[in-house]
């Protein structure tokens, strides 16, 4: 699979996650993270990303269903853990491709 396909991917999760965020987490979340913006952009301070842990609001995940190796880097995106795209694989096993199903 070519690494653009994977990117496009994980880029497109990333930007789902990025505009259910302000919808989803607490005020206090989101002050943290403008906060975080703007010492990185505005200050110039070296930081590491901070990114909010998305399995404390949400209760479960659809993650695109291609490729096994998809759904591999799709889970890296948001620090997801394998049990998190368990239910992903199940699908995946016996049904096989069903991105355009699930959309």
């Amino acid at each position: 699979m070519p690494k653009n396909i994977m990117e496009v991917a994980g880029g497109t999760l990333k930007k789902n996650l990025t505009t259910l965020g302000p919808l989803v987490f607490p005020l206090a979340k989101q002050i943290k993270f403008t906060m975080h913006i703007l010492r990185k952009k505005v200050f110039g301070q070296e930081l590491s990303p901070y990114i909010p842990d998305f399995r404390i609001e949400f209760q479960h995940f659809c993650v695109y269903t291609s490729r096994r190796t998809v759904n591999d880097v799709m889970q890296e995106v948001p620090q997801l853990t394998k049990q998190d795209g368990e239910a992903t694989r199940y699908a995946l096993r016996p049904y096989g491709n069903t991105s355009s199903a699930s959309v």
